[in-house]
């Protein structure tokens, strides 16, 4: 018990110092060749000014885009890891729009279906980016002649690394553990290391639930737009039941969900019953109160209402505190409350942070405890 718990402690610690060699590693490889800008306006290049379209506020999605902008500078090969829906394919986009090789071809490969071989396809990219989706699915003829193909870039960057600005840069993503792969023998473990150079890990949405609501009024903003209604608000029960999903499409999924939603609500604002309704069945908000008499209209509006608060101040409350780290007073001044009022509504909705007024280690030092009331 003492061992697991050991290791558990020391995760972030580790994954923070193999985030900062990945970094020292991108900074100490960027190309004198790439003629990318040196002055960091090539983060602005890419969407939505620097956030590459890959939303949040949260540490890991802010780790994820510094990554995406440093990683973009160089000819390092990239590995982007994530479960299916997290928004791999977007980040290799990005990769490649803010880098020198904007304005070259952006070749996307179906590693299931590969139409040709692997060197003619680096080749029709000119000097631009290949993007391996979904690396493992890969024959093993194909793994060849890719191991081929990248021992042959290694050989000639080495003879003459002003041919790197004139090569392909090769990108592979994939939803798989590949040492899994390679421990089965599906996987060269020689052609694992070659695409390992830099790996960028996206996070699944369930992990960082407390970038919900800035992902959602990018969406909302973004499909209004796009079916000419105007822009609607989530109504605090839509919230909470958004929260408390598991999301297993991830980004993807949600992004699927609140287009869904802004469509039903027909110029309302958006409640839960105007999400999919697989969403909040198969989650804890399907014996939510507030849905129950939804259903069943058998609760006084006014109770429907509070329980509605309340469970919006537990979700929307402790998302916040666990982005900061469970400190308070931090948690106040982002929400633009007074601290003490802060500390009123944590007490009244049964909300424990032990994070007091310093910063905890990490957001595993934050319980919120729901009452039956």
């Amino acid at each position: 018990m003492n061992r697991a718990r050991r290791r558990h402690d020391e995760g972030p610690d580790r994954e923070r110092l193999r985030f900062g060699e990945q970094l020292a590693l991108v900074r100490r490889s960027v190309s004198p060749y790439a003629g990318a800008p040196t002055n960091g306006s090539f983060i602005s290049a890419s969407p939505a000014s620097g956030s590459f379209g890959l939303h949040g506020d949260s540490d890991a999605m802010r780790d994820v885009r510094r990554t995406l902008a440093l990683v973009a500078r160089t000819d390092l090969t990239v590995l982007i890891t994530g479960e299916s829906g997290t928004g791999k394919s977007l980040a290799a986009r990005a990769v490649h729009d803010a880098s020198a090789r904007r304005n070259r071809p952006f070749v996307v490969l179906d590693c299931a279906n590969l139409p040709h071989d692997v060197t003619a396809a680096i080749a029709a990219a000119e000097g631009g980016t290949v993007l391996f989706e979904e690396i493992a699915d890969l024959s093993p003829q194909a793994q060849t002649d890719l191991l081929l193909a990248l021992t042959h870039a290694e050989t000639a960057r080495a003879l003459d690394p002003t041919v790197a600005a004139g090569a392909a840069r090769l990108v592979a993503t994939s939803n798989r553990a590949l040492e899994l792969l390679v421990a089965h023998g599906r996987m060269r473990e020689d052609l694992l290391y070659r695409l390992r150079v830099v790996t960028v890990s996206l996070p699944a949405l369930r992990e960082h639930v407390a970038d919900i609501p800035m992902m959602m009024d990018q969406f909302l903003l973004a499909f209004a737009s796009r079916h000419a209604v105007a822009a609607r608000t989530v109504d605090a029960a839509a919230i909470g039941v958004l929260v408390q999903y598991s999301w297993p499409g991830n980004v993807r999924e949600l992004r699927n969900a609140i287009e869904s939603a802004l469509v039903n609500a027909n110029g309302f604002n958006v409640s839960p019953r105007h999400l999919p309704a697989d969403l909040w069945r198969h989650t804890a908000a399907r014996d939510h109160p507030v849905l129950s008499a939804m259903e069943a209209s058998t609760t006084l509006f006014v109770e429907a209402r509070e329980q509605a608060l309340r469970e919006f101040d537990r979700a929307f409350l402790g998302a916040a505190l666990a982005k900061h780290g469970g400190n308070v007073a931090q948690t106040a001044r982002a929400l633009g409350l007074h601290r003490q009022s802060l500390q009123k509504l944590l007490v009244r909705r049964a909300i424990r942070a032990t994070g007091g007024d310093t910063p905890t280690a990490s957001p595993t030092h934050l319980w919120i405890e729901h009452d039956d009331a």
